[in-house]
């Protein structure tokens, strides 16, 4: 059976090596980091089957304990069509968004590992953000939470999403709506920060109405997501301590 590793490195820097063998696509962790994030994506996999929305976008997973092993999929932008599915998506996903009860931002992700990074580098500003936190609202909803082309695939023009480590029943499709469109619009190698700075302000994305609001909330939300993940990692070394000390302040800047 021939085997093939998926992406540039056999163990990519997540620490997972992901395979194609015969018809099937494997994910392997091999750190503890990555093994605690294979358990954390396999339980929402679980919380996503009961969900009605998404429990429609899940391929057919299979585990051998944390390995997890998926039928070969297409990729997203390998089908000629895939900009009229991802419009159809989100028509889909917001259709009942005028439902959606308006919650506190801090009560829709882990905003911890962020005030901790906001206590150590930027002592002066932690009341701040704290105040800032209990008081930026959004509609909620459930969220994939990692919204980006590579983690959609299709067959016979339906999708499918993977990597489910950040779904949450109670967060917010917004993100998942401004995730995709800043990780499309961003150019190679650029970071996500340069593009939400670029794309600011924005009022429409796929015929879906956005506002200041939904600028302010996606950017820091997707700042706590990945700090979340960093000290998790163990991977906040001083060049990535930088860039969110001058992303954060830059952040601050623009919503004051």
């Amino acid at each position: 059976m021939k085997i093939k590793v998926l992406g540039n490195k056999f163990i990519r820097d997540t620490k997972f090596s992901i395979l194609k063998v015969g018809r099937y696509v494997i994910k392997i962790p091999f750190s503890f980091a990555a093994l605690r994030e294979a358990k954390t994506e396999a339980e929402n996999v679980q919380e996503a089957e009961k969900d009605l929305f998404f429990s429609l976008f899940l391929p057919p997973y299979k585990y051998f304990s944390v390995i997890k092993v998926i039928p070969y999929l297409s990729l997203f932008t390998d089908n000629p069509s895939w900009q009229n599915l991802i419009e159809n998506y989100f028509a889909a996903a917001f259709k009942d968004s005028k439902l959606w009860e308006k919650k506190r931002i801090k009560d829709l992700s882990d905003f911890r590992y962020f005030l901790r990074f906001i206590k150590e580098y930027d002592f002066e500003s932690y009341n701040w953000w704290e105040n800032y936190l209990d008081n930026l609202k959004i509609s909620s909803s459930s969220a994939h939470g990692d919204f980006h082309i590579d983690n959609i695939l299709t067959e016979n023009n339906k999708l499918f999403f993977i990597d489910w480590a950040r779904y949450r029943p109670l967060s917010s499709r917004y993100f998942d709506l401004m995730e995709f469109y800043i990780f499309s619009k961003k150019k190679e190698k650029e970071s996500w920060m340069n593009a939400w700075q670029e794309e600011f302000g924005l009022s429409e994305i796929f015929k879906i109405n956005i506002n200041r609001s939904h600028w302010n909330a996606y950017g820091i939300w997707k700042t706590a997501e990945e700090l979340k993940t960093i000290y998790l990692r163990k991977g906040l070394y001083k060049y990535k301590c930088k860039k969110y000390i001058e992303f954060i302040e830059k952040f601050k800047e623009i919503i004051v």
